[in-house]
């Protein structure tokens, strides 16, 4: 038919794991050629353990879980020993086209979620504010197995102009800072990282929780909570 080709050539964007368990990819779609155009994820798996097993290729287990354009790997899926190589395949009814390979490793890909639930709260101890912060561990992250370790850090600014100054709190889920100033405006930020790997990156930037306090009168409080990046 006029104006219909093959499809264009899609492209494997990468891979995310929250937790050591389970993955998923995303690619960009090529373009469609003017035809009803699917797409189909394939990976190879070099076992270095039980080598024997899952041997050959295979095809994408779930491809709903996480989005359009994407695959999910279960924790059935998924293995940190395991490296992957990975391709999608474009079909239309005028041919196919395949994208260039993408090779993983699950350790090299783990980013956490951001910490959840942040709260606020405004105590006053011997005439003085104090305020106690406190968060859950991200979403799917569970920390009971010991299988991984979160470490979590915060940072704090009073008022509009002033400085950001950083804490960690190790693998504590709170933090209080005491002799807070009434009548202020605190902002606070937390973010976590798994084990020795680095802080959540978006895009090179660190991704947060914000939390935002303004006492119009001492120990009473207006809270909001929203995402944001911090540049």
């Amino acid at each position: 038919l006029p104006g219909t080709s093959p499809p264009g050539k899609p492209v494997l964007l990468g891979c995310r794991s929250p937790e050591k368990e389970t993955f998923s990819c995303w690619w960009l779609p090529g373009s469609a050629g003017g035809l009803p155009t699917t797409h189909r994820l394939f990976y190879n798996r070099d076992r270095q353990v039980f080598p024997s097993k899952l041997t050959g290729e295979q095809e994408c287990p779930d491809y709903e879980s996480a989005g359009n354009n994407s695959c999910f790997f279960n924790k059935s899926h998924t293995s940190i020993w395991d490296e992957y190589s990975l391709t999608v395949v474009a079909f239309n009814a005028l041919g196919n086209v395949t994208s260039d390979p993408l090779k993983i490793e699950v350790m090299k890909i783990v980013k956490p979620n951001p910490p959840k639930n942040v709260t606020l709260l405004v105590e006053e101890i011997d005439k003085t504010p104090n305020l106690h912060i406190t968060w859950e561990p991200p979403f799917n992250v569970i920390v009971k197995s010991g299988w991984i370790t979160l470490k979590y850090g915060l940072r704090v600014k009073q008022g509009n102009n002033g400085k950001w100054k950083e804490y960690l709190s190790g693998k504590q889920t709170h933090y209080s800072m005491y002799s807070i100033s009434p009548g202020a405006t605190y902002t606070v930020q937390v973010r976590c990282r798994l084990d020795h790997g680095s802080w959540i990156l978006e895009k090179g930037k660190p991704f947060w929780i914000f939390v935002s306090m303004l006492f119009a009168v001492p120990f009473l409080a207006a809270m909001c909570v929203l995402a944001m990046k911090w540049n």
